[in-house]
């Protein structure tokens, strides 16, 4: 909303990554000769927690998900932790947290068992919410 304008601009989408500050910004001048100034870039706080070759073994393995009688590999390439499913191709998966990793969108969480031994993970991005990953090998 720009007041001294008289001018209001509002963008509705439900599709992740329009750019709607492009949007209004072009609607904004055409309509006022209107310049908005840039958005600086972002920066991160922090940089994702450092992950041994060793620590990414442990994550290594096939896992399985009984809703869709799938399969996804986790394997370690160089210093990257990949997830890879026949169809789809590869994920390069990047620390978040423990147990927590950022697989280009897609959020891949792993679970422990109360002994600590890895069981699985759930996978959330996209419309899909904590889908079950049971490991298997």
């Amino acid at each position: 909303f720009f007041p001294e304008k008289d001018l209001g601009v509002m963008v509705k989408t439900n599709i992740p990554g329009i750019p709607i500050r492009d949007i209004i910004e072009v609607v904004a001048e055409e309509a006022g000769q209107l310049h908005l100034d840039p958005i600086p870039a972002w920066q991160p706080e922090s940089k994702p927690p450092f992950m041994p070759g060793a620590a990414m073994e442990t994550y290594a393995g096939n896992y399985f998900s009984p809703e869709l009688q799938t399969n996804y590999e986790v394997h370690v390439e160089g210093d990257k932790l990949i997830l890879w499913h026949f169809r789809r191709g590869s994920y390069t998966m990047k620390p978040e947290s423990d147990d927590t990793f950022d697989a280009e969108g897609w959020t891949v969480a792993f679970e422990k068992d109360k002994q600590g031994k890895l069981n699985g993970f759930r996978i959330t991005g996209g419309g899909v919410r904590n889908l079950w990953f049971a490991k298997w090998e």
